[in-house]
C-alpha cells in the first residue's frame, strides 16, 4: 500500500508541476477521445433537481459549503455526452468523485456522471481510490482531474486533492 500511494503521490506531484495544457491531457486520454458528439440528455430535470436537493441537504447536515445550481448539472452532463465519467457508458446517475462523506464540497467541480455500476464500485471512496485500487487509468484519472479543476470550484478541489494525498504544502 505505501508503494501505491508513493508512486500515486510522484505521478500527482508530476501532474501538478507540468505545464500540461488541458488539451494534452484529453489528447492522451483515450477512453475520452472515443465519445460520440453531444448527445441527448436522457436525465430529467425533475431527476437532477432532486438529487441536487438531496446533496444540498447531505452537505447542509454536515455544515459542509454547498453551491451547486441545476445549470451547473446540466452543463456538466452535456459536457460528458450523458456518459458515465468513469467508464462511458450510458450515463444513470450523478456522482461526487470527493464524496461529502469526507467533508469535500458540494460544488460543480466535485460532480460527475455516473452508471449505476460505478458509481456501487466506488461507494463511499473518493477519485483518488478509485485510481489507486485500478479502477481508472492513469490518463482517465488526469483527465478527470483536469476537468474538475478546470469547472467553478476547481482550486478548492485541487485543494481537497493535495490533502487527501498527502501532498499539502507541495508546489
Amino acid at each position: 500500500m505505501l508503494a501505491d500511494r508513493r508512486t500515486m503521490i510522484k505521478i500527482l506531484n508530476t501532474y501538478f508541476a507540468s505545464t500540461a495544457s488541458r488539451e494534452d491531457i484529453m489528447e492522451n486520454s483515450s477512453k475520452h477521445q472515443s465519445l460520440p458528439g453531444i448527445g441527448n440528455m436522457s436525465m430529467e430535470r425533475a431527476t437532477i433537481s432532486s438529487w441536487i436537493r438531496q446533496s444540498r441537504y447531505r452537505a447542509k447536515r454536515q455544515d459542509i459549503y454547498s453551491d451547486l445550481e441545476i445549470s451547473d448539472v446540466e452543463e456538466i452532463i452535456e459536457c460528458y455526452k450523458n456518459q458515465c465519467a468513469y467508464c462511458g457508458s450510458a450515463a444513470e446517475t450523478l456522482d461526487h468523485p470527493f464524496p461529502l462523506k469526507i467533508v469535500a464540497p458540494n460544488i460543480p467541480a466535485n460532480i460527475l456522471p455516473s452508471c449505476k455500476d460505478c458509481k456501487n464500485i466506488k461507494k463511499n471512496n473518493d477519485l483518488v481510490w478509485m485510481f489507486s485500487s485500478g479502477k481508472l487509468e492513469q490518463e482517465s484519472y488526469l483527465a478527470l482531474l483536469q476537468q474538475l479543476f478546470d469547472r467553478r470550484g476547481g482550486d478548492i478541489i485541487k485543494g481537497h486533492v493535495r490533502k487527501v494525498t498527502g501532498i499539502i504544502g507541495e508546489s
